[in-house]
């Protein structure tokens, strides 16, 4: 919020309202009351659509275009921007920019008419709206988006404030307690194997201990809840970083060392401001402003900045900051190939033996010294993807999958309770003793690949072994006796 408003208030009920030099009429007022008192909790936005994960793949490279905007909707008698104005940002700074993911603050009064002036067709999903308490504004922050917003969001209020109504008359400092300032998490799923946590945040106007207890109190979040994921952070901060200031050092400002801390990287700072340069358009300069957009990658993904931009408007007091970011998916460079099966052989390292299907009246699978030949050669099948990490590819095998192993003439590799839990080829269809749970001791991430390290722990909690006698059975270690490289046929 910001300073502009005079030291004047009108007390209704107990409550305070600023208002502006020019006459406030009797209708500004109730509009006033009826805008805090009225609009309570939290509510689905116009036109919100319930989440389904998207059936596209990332691939190996894209882009996201996306803007944090302040769009000061307070009532008008406040200063606020009125119904029509909302609208007009709607449909002309956000559908008419086509943005990927858009981040607003101070979206107080104004929501249903934001929301509904959007292209549902173009931006189907937007977060929950909260309306704060009995006589608060709430937090007035949204997550709008073109790709699906998932069960995972949730608005924070900080805990540390600093500034009320009171002192705003007494001595005109902001009364950032008077609304429900914090942050939103959502998880955004961009592509069926690529999703990514969004923080939208607005922090108090002042700085000093309440302001520090807000920037630990989001990365303590983001510690404990985004370890691991892609991460990107916007909103209005209503703190500098300019003067090199994300550079990790002496000068290196409060905000800076908070980004540093969670090893996240300025968008604003990956830009040349050369003059000429076509990747930005009317920035105040390096890193200039209180709003920002930050962001930071993972094993599978990483983020690149490709052009900045500050967009010049005449609704709100802020210019929207925008930033089309590149990305790379390097679980996809890793692989040679996507495959959800594998022709291989599985070598034992230790005894220098590869898992043989051995057909006859028993059907035994055995590990023989034998180069890869038809008996050797089995079809790995991923059956089941194991768990929901931020690097999970549905495209092929990764470690915790659950695989089958067939052989050349249909039979399948199984593990039964019986007989020291013996391993043969048996059987003809897959259920659960047909099943293995596959770890990859060469990369826990990425798609499985020629000369990887595995272990298969059966449907029984055992882990098939390679034993002294050319046996296949199962224990329950994984020392080198359960340890199989990978081999693809060629």
């Amino acid at each position: 919020m910001k300073n502009k408003l005079l030291k004047s208030a009108f007390v209704v009920g107990g409550l305070s309202f600023s208002f502006s030099a020019s006459a406030i009429t009797f209708s500004e007022i109730w509009d006033i009351l009826i805008s805090s008192s009225t609009q309570v909790g939290f509510t689905g936005t116009v036109g919100n659509q319930g989440y389904s994960r998207p059936e596209h793949l990332s691939g190996q490279s894209g882009q996201l275009k996306i803007m944090a905007a302040n769009i000061k909707g307070f009532p008008e008698g406040l200063q606020g921007i009125s119904d029509s104005q909302a609208s007009l940002f709607s449909s002309t700074y956000i559908t008419g920019q086509a943005y990927d993911i858009v981040g607003l603050q101070e979206n107080w009064v104004r929501n249903y008419a934001v929301m509904s002036s959007l292209n549902p067709t173009e931006y189907p999903y937007r977060s929950d709206h909260f309306q704060g308490g009995i006589f608060s504004f709430g937090d007035g922050l949204s997550t709008i988006s073109k790709h699906p917003i998932n069960g995972r969001q949730l608005h924070i209020e900080y805990s540390s404030c600093k500034g009320t109504y009171a002192d705003f008359i007494a001595n005109g400092s902001s009364p950032d307690c008077e609304t429900e300032k914090g942050f939103t998490f959502t998880e955004v799923q961009l592509a069926k194997d690529l999703k990514v946590h969004f923080y939208n945040t607005h922090m108090d106007t002042s700085n000093g201990p309440e302001k520090t207890g807000q920037f630990n109190q989001l990365k303590q979040f983001i510690q404990q809840n985004s370890a691991g994921y892609p991460v990107i952070v916007m909103g209005d901060f209503n703190a500098w970083i300019d003067n090199g200031g994300w550079q990790p050092g002496p000068g290196q400002s409060e905000l800076g060392r908070w980004a540093t801390d969670l090893d996240l990287t300025w968008a604003c700072s990956q830009v040349s401001y050369a003059a000429g340069n076509t990747n930005i358009n009317d920035v105040k300069g390096p890193c200039k402003g209180v709003d920002h957009i930050a962001f930071r990658g993972n094993s599978q993904i990483s983020f690149s900045t490709n052009r900045y931009d500050e967009v010049h408007q005449s609704i709100s007091d802020h210019n929207p900051i925008t930033a089309t970011l590149n990305w790379t998916n390097h679980a996809a460079a890793y692989s040679s190939t996507y495959a959800r099966a594998h022709t291989a052989s599985l070598l034992n390292t230790h005894h220098n033996t590869r898992i043989q299907a051995v057909y006859g009246g028993n059907d035994e699978a055995k590990n023989m010294p034998a180069p890869a030949a038809e008996w050797e050669t089995f079809t790995l099948a991923l059956e089941q993807k194991g768990n929901t990490q931020p690097w999970v590819d549905h495209r092929c095998i990764q470690s915790g999958d659950t695989v089958s192993i067939r052989s050349h003439n249909g039979h399948y590799l199984r593990a039964t309770p019986h007989n020291n839990h013996n391993v043969d080829v048996r059987a003809g269809v897959t259920m659960s003793w047909e099943k293995f749970t596959l770890y990859n001791h060469t990369n826990g991430w990425a798609c499985l690949n020629a000369n990887d390290r595995i272990t298969l722990k059966t449907a029984h909690g055992k882990y098939v072994m390679a034993d002294a006698n050319r046996n296949l059975s199962a224990s329950d270690n994984q020392q080198a006796w359960e340890f199989f490289q990978v081999e693809f046929a060629r």
